[in-house]
């Protein structure tokens, strides 16, 4: 019996040193990672999205098991060099972005490649292998880039003077931005620009558009900053979102007058009859601007970064106003919403600095203001506090039952904030780079966080939520109060 008793003993610790041993094997991380240096294991075929994002990597080596690289899998780190192994068919959209590669050689066995996959890096020269044919919108949107070569025999992409086309050159991908010409004639086979096809080619002061192109991308010219003007011709039907943000010395665009889809008037664009207003040049010259009674639409983002005006008058024809239309307008001091106004687009006035008033004709139908903030017709819901409103404390009105999006991003003012009880959501990002709130008082102990992960209600969210999920109605605070995840918030308790 004692043999049979010692062979059990014997049996169930075995048992359990396997266990433990398949359980560390389970465990075990398929890479080494010490310091900065990431060596990934063989027999690894996908690099997750996001896996080794921010991570401070300065070295990672890339087994050739390695089949495919998902989003922003090495983005945000350190590394200044990397080499891909030829067993990689896919690279996903920001892999390798926001590095200090000074290089990198792209092996033939690659066939598609994401967007913004090498942004932000320190490359200036990049070889596109013949095995690619997919590349993503801004791929190699780096500021030191002056030629990206396609190889002769790739059958979906062509180069010419390092600017990257598809293979018979009706479409301009990508114009490098560190190339240092100052004027560039697109060439008469072209018929389209694509997005982001010369973002922040800031030595080009002039870009001639022939009369073969038809469509201008999104973000087309974002970020040139040095062109002062540019003409449309006849031939263009479709112009993209945001196409001229960020081009801070652009003072006119120009439309021919034989074009059948857009005019143009004092150098600002609009549709062919003049009904909607699509984009305020940021160079323009001029403190103040009456849109014409002509306009029914003001587009997304029109006036985005106008620094230059701090009075914009809105005319009772205006029945909508796009997503971001008077974003980063800093020196707006004041806007008023007329009657007719049925419709104000998300980040309508987003990071307008100066702003401490939005007031909204009483005879409006869908929204109404108070003390110059945002509210829909009934004051339920609560649309923009103006980040530039003083006053350090605010209480939301008893009667608002949802904060909406964006509603207070960017009031560096405030230091704290009380919610009531009829408040039953705060929207994301609600109150998202404000760096002094300190102090939030919920007056309800069930209000939704809206979050999606990404983007919480709060500054620090997860540990404001944490202790408000614990200790329900009063107020919390933070000692501090940074636009980040490592703020601890707590439950004040009188002493």
């Amino acid at each position: 019996m004692k043999k049979i008793f010692n062979l059990c003993i014997v049996l169930i610790t075995l048992a359990c040193v396997i266990i433990g041993c398949a359980s560390t094997a389970k465990n075990k991380q398929p890479y080494d990672l010490v310091g900065g240096n990431l060596v990934i294991h063989d027999g690894v075929t996908t690099i997750k999205e996001y896996e080794f994002r921010g991570k401070n990597l300065t070295s990672v080596t890339i087994p050739n098991s390695v089949i495919s690289i998902g989003e922003y899998a090495f983005g945000d780190n350190q590394l200044t060099s990397v080499t891909i192994p030829n067993s990689v068919t896919s690279i996903g959209n920001l892999a390798f972005a926001k590095n200090q590669l000074t290089s990198v050689t792209i092996p033939n066995s690659v066939t598609s490649i994401g967007n913004l996959a090498f942004a932000d890096n320190q490359l200036t020269s990049v070889i596109i292998p013949n095995s690619v044919t997919s590349i993503g919108d801004g791929a190699f949107d780096c500021i030191s880039l002056t030629a990206i070569n396609v190889a002769s025999g790739n059958t979906k992409y062509s180069s010419a003077q390092g600017i990257l086309y598809n293979k018979n050159r009706t479409l301009l991908l990508a114009y490098p931005a560190g190339k240092t010409d100052s004027a560039f004639t697109i060439p008469n086979n072209v018929t389209s620009i694509g997005a982001v096809a010369f973002d922040r080619c800031t030595s080009l002061t002039s870009i001639t558009i022939p009369d073969s192109v038809t469509s201008i991308g999104s973000s087309a010219f974002r970020g040139c900053t040095s062109l002062t003007s540019v003409t449309m011709p006849n031939s263009v039907t479709s112009i993209g979102n945001n196409v001229f943000a960020g081009c801070t010395s652009l003072t006119a665009i120009n439309v021919a007058s034989g074009n059948t889809n857009y005019s143009s008037d004092q150098g600002i664009l609009y549709n062919k009859n003049r009904t909607l207003l699509l984009t305020y040049p940021v160079g323009k010259a001029g403190s103040a601007f009456t849109i014409p009674n002509s306009v029914t639409s003001i587009g997304a983002m029109a006036f985005d970064g106008c620094d230059n005006l701090t009075n914009i008058s809105i005319p009772n024809s205006v029945t909508s106003i796009g997503n971001g239309a008077f974003m980063n307008c800093y020196s707006l001091t004041s806007i008023t919403i007329p009657d007719s106004v049925t419709s104000i687009g998300a980040m309508a006035f987003l990071l307008c600095t100066s702003l401490t008033a939005i007031n909204v004709a009483s005879d409006n139908t869908n929204y109404s203001s108070d003390q110059g903030i945002l509210y829909n017709k009934n004051r339920t819901l609560l649309l923009t506090y103006p980040s530039g409103k003083t006053g350090s404390a605010f209480t939301i009105p008893n009667g608002v039952t949802n904060i909406g999006l964006l509603a207070f991003f960017g009031c560096t003012r405030l230091t704290s904030v009380t919610i009531p009880i009829s408040v039953t959501s705060i929207g994301e990002v609600a109150f998202a780079a404000c760096p002094n709130l300190a102090s939030v008082t919920f007056q309800r102990a069930n209000t939704t966080f809206i979050s999606s992960g990404v983007a919480p209600s709060f500054n620090s969210a997860s540990s404001l939520w944490t202790a408000y999920n614990a200790g329900g109605i009063g107020t919390y605070t933070t000692t501090a109060p940074v636009d980040n995840n490592t703020s601890v918030w707590t439950k004040y308790h009188n002493k």
